[in-house]
């Protein structure tokens, strides 16, 4: 997918539509947009219609501070969209930041949902990391982990589910860096570990 930056102001409604024109033309299967507030449904509603009309998909990735940021808040904010063309990226490692550890089950419950994933690994930071290796969500900190790591994401169980629910669809790696760690070889890690799961 590609990314367009707000749909909830004019101004931004317009840019986001003719980014989402960039990301047809590139070819691009969705245009990822957020909104964060009940009001910003109507928005979502008009950019799913401007979309439709350019037989565009759109995408919105189950994500901390996002309407859609758990199981519930998905599928709520999903009901009062009612638009066919949009789909959710989900990603396990924002449930863990809501705090909900049965992000592999979550699968099934969003399986009418889910058109791709997005994968993060984060794991609970322990005190006295540098604010540069952590990120505070919630009031928690948390610390980016390598794949396989058993006290962070278990794709294993992840992709079992997703397999459950006959998933055909894209994951995204979207693990940026790794402290100490060239970014190729945090990539070939997480190609290795993940090509086992498909």
């Amino acid at each position: 997918f590609g990314t367009v930056e707000d749909v909830t102001t004019p101004a931004m409604f317009d840019k986001a539509l003719r980014t989402m024109d960039n990301n047809l033309s590139c070819g691009c299967r969705f245009t990822r947009f957020s909104i964060f507030q009940a009001p910003h449904i109507a928005a979502a509603q008009k950019f799913a219609d401007e979309a439709a009309k350019r037989g565009a998909n759109l995408v919105m990735q189950l994500h901390a501070g996002t309407l859609p940021d758990n199981v519930p808040h998905a599928l709520e904010t999903f009901q009062k969209i009612g638009r066919k063309n949009i789909g959710l990226a989900f990603d396990p490692n924002h449930l863990v930041f809501d705090g909900d550890l049965e992000y592999a089950a979550a699968v099934r419950k969003l399986a009418k949902l889910i058109v791709s994933v997005s994968l993060q690994n984060f794991k609970l930071g322990p005190a006295g990391v540098p604010v540069a290796e952590r990120i505070s969500v919630k009031g928690r900190d948390f610390v980016r982990a390598l794949p396989g790591d058993p006290a962070a994401i278990d794709f294993a169980a992840v992709f079992r589910e997703l397999t459950a629910i006959g998933l055909d669809g894209f994951a995204t790696i979207m693990c940026d860096a790794y402290p100490g760690m060239d970014s190729r070889e945090l990539a070939r890690r997480y190609h290795a570990h993940l090509s086992k799961q498909l």
